[in-house]
């Protein structure tokens, strides 16, 4: 009972992260237009490349380190960060003069290099509460973080609306949003680990050369994972990347719920090797597949609803996009167990192949000028790919 507890205030505070990315998408296309839209979701697109340099896989070094009982302070991880960010951050800057960009692209160019260093490098405090076994704690903590970013969204881009500013003020104010609350907790539970720490006289390793092997596998699977927007964006216009973005808008949130199910459940779902019976795997394929049905059904009346008639899909399109929910989810889970082994070379040769699959699937695609396409290609490639590695890993 006590585990049905817990899936539940993780999915009401993944619910609220949903309702902050919902709620950016709903205000964004609103205020801008389409093509502005997309050129804000290419660099967008782009940031998760930048916050190689900020170490991002730190956060799972923690997770499985505490879940070990390996000590490892928040403090000197999150500087490390913090300091990896600022020296992107300044090579960004540095080099957009010398890069021909529309005004729009390059004003959120110089958004995503000042905020840079600091978002989500004070995120480490959920896994190490996690890892700590300090579940409930690291669920409250997230989940009231998520509401105080969702009621900052709201209180920023009204300020932008009824003051009349900018539009495109709407991405800084996102990212603020997200990085506030965040770096106040973050700070509350450092604190109090610092002085169990110093009590107890541990000292702690920075674990710098996991971090950089992880993180250079990882920002490969980062560029495998954007690449979709980013030729999108190349061949097919902002336009059609401002389509894309809201098509595959749900599939990857709740894909994203799904990943963040799987840390609840370390030891469980990650660091053992219980096997799924075939006959629930049966069931839970038909049960996925309907759902997935239902939500293509009613999506395919409120996308037009709820943001503009612009943003129409056809059923094929909203259910292939559903798809993505499945593949997404499994790459992740098929990630986690690489990282939980401590295989960092082999994270690094399957994220490598990752670019080369998505890049090489993905302009096939693009050929067919559909999207449907491009859809199948990333489906294909997050479904395909992992099975070669599986004897390896499992």
């Amino acid at each position: 009972m006590e585990i049905y507890k817990i899936i539940l205030r993780l999915g009401g505070a993944q619910f609220l992260g949903a309702a902050i990315a919902f709620s950016f998408t709903f205000i964004s296309v609103k205020i801008l237009e389409p093509s502005v839209y997309g050129d804000m979701r290419y660099v967008m697109a782009i940031l998760p490349l930048f916050m190689i340099g900020t170490l991002p896989t730190y956060d799972s070094i923690i997770l499985r380190n505490t879940s070990k009982k390996i000590k490892t302070s928040l403090y000197p991880t999150s500087l490390v960060r913090f300091v990896g960010g600022g020296v992107v951050s300044l090579t960004i800057l540095i080099s957009l003069p010398y890069l021909e960009l529309s005004s729009d692209v390059l004003f959120f160019l110089i958004v995503v290099a000042i905020f840079l260093p600091f978002f989500d490098t004070s995120t480490g405090f959920k896994n190490y509460l996690i890892g700590a076994r300090l579940k409930k704690q690291a669920i409250y903590l997230y989940a009231r973080n998520r509401l105080i970013s969702l009621l900052l969204l709201c209180l920023f881009s009204s300020l932008i609306i009824f003051i009349n500013l900018d539009e495109r003020l709407i991405l800084p104010s996102y990212l603020l949003a997200i990085i506030i609350p965040s770096f106040v907790v973050f700070f509350i539970v450092a604190k109090k680990q610092n002085k169990i720490f110093i009590r107890k006289k541990l000292k702690t390793k920075l674990y710098l050369k996991s971090a950089f092997l992880t993180t250079v596998g990882g920002g490969l699977g980062t560029l495998s994972f954007s690449l979709d927007k980013l030729l999108i964006h190349q061949s097919l216009g902002a336009e059609k990347l401002a389509l894309y973005a809201i098509l595959t808008m749900v599939p990857l949130e709740l894909a994203n719920l799904v990943d963040s199910i799987f840390p609840i459940f370390y030891r469980k779902l990650i660091l053992s090797d219980n096997k799924i019976k075939n006959e629930n795997k049966i069931i839970s394929i038909f049960i996925i597949l309907l759902l997935l049905s239902f939500y293509s059904v009613i999506s395919l009346f409120l996308y037009p609803f709820v943001f503009d008639s612009f943003y129409t899909f056809d059923i094929i399109l909203l259910f292939v996009s559903s798809l993505l929910i499945i593949s997404g989810s499994y790459e992740y889970y098929f990630i986690h167990k690489i990282y939980a082994r401590g295989q960092n070379n082999l994270f690094i040769i399957y994220s490598a192949i990752s670019v080369v699959f998505s890049y090489v699937f993905i302009n096939l695609s693009l050929e067919m000028n559909s999207l449907v396409y491009v859809l199948l290609a990333v489906f294909i490639r997050q479904i395909v790919q992992p099975l070669f590695f599986i004897k390896v890993v499992f």
